[in-house]
């Protein structure tokens, strides 16, 4: 069984004091840039600002939600797809 992590191994969200909603909120209102990929009425999509490899994509529902339980089950299916944006998207980047 895992232990507690310490102190300044938790992530932010185990740190408290942090909206999840904050960053991805203001990307997505256009208030933040970020390269879209694709959006529709569930979810949106762009790569991120810290890639672990090229094209490195966050997937967000458009509905904010503290865990994946609280999202409606529409938005949870698409929000787990894997998403495999267009090329072209990817070499605006």
């Amino acid at each position: 069984m895992r232990g507690d992590p310490r102190p300044d191994q938790r992530n932010a969200v185990e740190r408290g004091g942090f909206d999840p909603h904050s960053v991805f909120s203001r990307i997505l209102s256009g208030e933040l840039p970020a390269t879209i990929v694709h959006r529709d009425e569930l979810v949106a999509a762009f790569l991120d600002i810290q890639p672990i490899t090229p094209g490195h994509t966050l997937v967000v529902p458009l509905v904010k939600a503290a865990t994946l339980a609280e999202l409606p089950a529409a938005t949870y299916r698409k929000n787990k797809r894997p998403f495999h944006p267009r090329p072209t998207a990817l070499d605006r980047s």
